[in-house]
């Protein structure tokens, strides 16, 4: 094999290797339980407490006008710091009662189209609460700017799964692809 053929060979390889990350990936959002969406603030007198105190309290929101979610005003550092990690899941209960339970927090839409999750996008400054490529929540949830939004640990590491299967970072480097260099 000359070196054309050794370059072709690694991207054909590259692009079937990534294709399995990506079907993997769908195969896991697919077949994970929809988290539930409701009103309901009532609570069952036998309701087990949370394990976790993992908790951001009563923080102020903005109404993110172009996708429709809702921008909690709590910094990406900060809200890490409390102690949530991507692939958490968490409860998010707005102070109309609206209430999200056991949604996905992670570091990108890495939930099939409609669901819930709580996101800390790259690249943005707060962390975000909306239904992925779905309805607007602002509406759904009848907000009007007046309420605070509290976001508690459900589960630790949840998702986990999904958010090192779906956080794939793909570089455009040459020389980041041993194969590309001949060494098989």
């Amino acid at each position: 094999m000359d070196t054309n053929d050794n370059k072709n060979f690694a991207k054909i390889i590259y692009i079937i290797v990534f294709a399995i990350i990506i079907a993997t990936g769908m195969y896991i959002i697919n077949h994970k339980e929809p988290a539930k969406l409701y009103k309901d603030t009532s609570v069952d007198s036998g309701e087990v407490e949370k394990k976790s105190s993992i908790a951001l309290e009563d923080a102020n929101i903005l109404y993110d006008t172009k996708f429709g979610g809702v921008y909690v005003k709590t910094s990406i550092p900060y809200f890490n710091a409390l102690g949530f990690e991507y692939g958490d899941s968490v409860d998010v209960e707005f102070s109309n009662g609206y209430r999200l339970d056991d949604i996905p927090y992670y570091d990108g839409y890495y939930t099939k189209s409609g669901d819930p999750l709580v996101v800390a996008y790259p690249g943005s400054v707060n962390i975000k609460v909306g239904l992925n490529s779905g309805e607007d929540l602002w509406i759904l949830a009848g907000l009007s700017g007046d309420e605070l939004c509290t976001i508690r640990m459900n589960e630790e590491g949840k998702y986990l799964d999904n958010q090192q299967v779906m956080d794939i970072q793909i570089s455009g480097e040459s020389g980041d692809f041993s194969g590309e260099s001949g060494d098989f």
